[in-house]
């Protein structure tokens, strides 16, 4: 099709910029990789944890004083009421090491930890290890000398250590890869799809397309065609050519999820750069808010600053409005896919937003371009 082929054409004028950023981020990924490839020796440190412990009205006696028994051994305990869904949520988002739930008639809670960090395995271990030996040093009567339980504790504590944080893992440099990859495939695509879009909009390229044999809808069709072009073509490329090095970090049975959520977020940014593409005629305005609006995602969802160590007022307020938050959070559950379900969903809504207010934002602008030709005909 004509818009098609001149579309692609576009893209060549801009292979400038194209190059410039496809390089910088290999670059970056050599970097990353080379970090992901080799793991120096084991760490090992005393530390602390931070617990929340969540308790039903009334009392717990066994919640209670695993309660106590973290604050003397000097771990921070917080004292809550979350369900389980909450619980999952605060995990992640409030920085807890582990949320312990405990139930009416039961002794020992349901821990909820990410084990992919040190912290969330060494609460989760040191869970354990109490409530085993609690049960132990129980009598007939589920009586048992708290005095004597803490103490062995106590020993038992000196060789359970937590691994330190200087050992670097898979799941580290997979969620590094990934924000570092969404962030550029966002510069990008928000600056070459309004680039090229614009460049439609100039007297020449305009009369060009007016005298297409092809219907309005086809038009359209090509112009879809090329923007998918540009995000999926350079997501694909990029993927590929860093495969040689980030290929350990799609482990067995990771693969389909990190591909899928990789899949929805390049609708969502390609949704997002039609509608910069619909609002903003201007090739400097274009290159400021595609930059600006990169940069600011990416930092406010994590790309660049792990999640779990951004304020909770910049993930609640700010970062939730944008997709990148939603595809990074994936990237950390993505050892469990039914928990991306969420995380996926909600990209998919953003996309479709986009994409709506898109085709809204043209429509507008069309009949406005018709009223002003109507009056200046008159």
């Amino acid at each position: 099709m004509i818009v098609f082929r001149t579309y692609l054409a576009l893209l060549r004028k801009y292979w400038l910029i194209i190059l410039f950023y496809a390089g910088v981020f290999l670059i970056l990924i050599l970097v990353i990789g080379a970090g992901s490839g080799t793991k120096g020796p084991r760490q090992f440190e005393r530390g602390s944890i931070k617990a929340a412990l969540s308790m039903p009205a009334g009392s717990h006696e066994e919640g209670e004083a695993f309660a106590l028994w973290l604050e003397e051994a000097g771990h921070k305990v917080t004292s809550v009421s979350f369900s389980t869904e909450e619980a999952q949520e605060a995990v992640f988002d409030h920085g807890y090491d582990a949320v312990f739930l405990f139930e009416p008639g039961q002794s020992a809670p349901r821990a909820l930890t990410d084990r992919t960090t040190s912290g969330g395995y060494f609460a989760l271990s040191v869970a354990e290890t109490y409530f085993r030996f609690q049960d132990a040093f129980e009598s007939g009567d589920g009586s048992y000398d708290q005095a004597l339980l803490h103490e062995v504790l106590a020993q038992e504590m000196e060789v359970l250590l937590q691994e330190g944080s200087e050992a670097g893992s898979d799941d580290d440099a997979r969620i590094s890869f990934f924000s570092g990859f969404a962030y550029v495939l966002l510069l990008m695509s928000t600056t070459m799809v309004p680039l090229v879009g614009q460049s439609f909009s100039e007297s020449g390229l305009r009369s060009r397309t007016a005298l297409s044999p092809y219907p309005a809808p086809l038009q359209a069709l090509g112009m879809t065609l090329g923007s998918g072009l540009i995000v999926f073509g350079t997501s694909t490329v990029l993927l590929l050519a860093t495969l040689p090095v980030t290929r350990t970090l799609f482990s067995r049975g990771l693969t389909a999820s990190i591909l899928l959520n990789l899949f929805i977020f390049v609708l969502a940014v390609l949704a997002l750069s039609h509608l910069i593409s619909s609002l903003i005629r201007n090739k400097v305005a274009i290159t400021a808010v595609s930059t600006v609006l990169s940069l600011g995602m990416a930092f406010l969802s994590g790309a660049f600053v792990p999640q779990p160590l951004l304020g909770q007022v910049a993930l609640t307020i700010i970062a939730k409005g944008f997709p990148l938050y939603y595809y990074i959070h994936a990237i950390y559950r993505v050892h469990t896919p039914s928990a991306m379900a969420t995380d996926l969903i909600v990209q998919l809504c953003f996309a479709l937003a986009y994409f709506l207010t898109a085709v809204a934002t043209l429509r507008l602008s069309k009949r406005a371009r018709r009223q002003t030709s109507v009056q200046q005909y008159l």
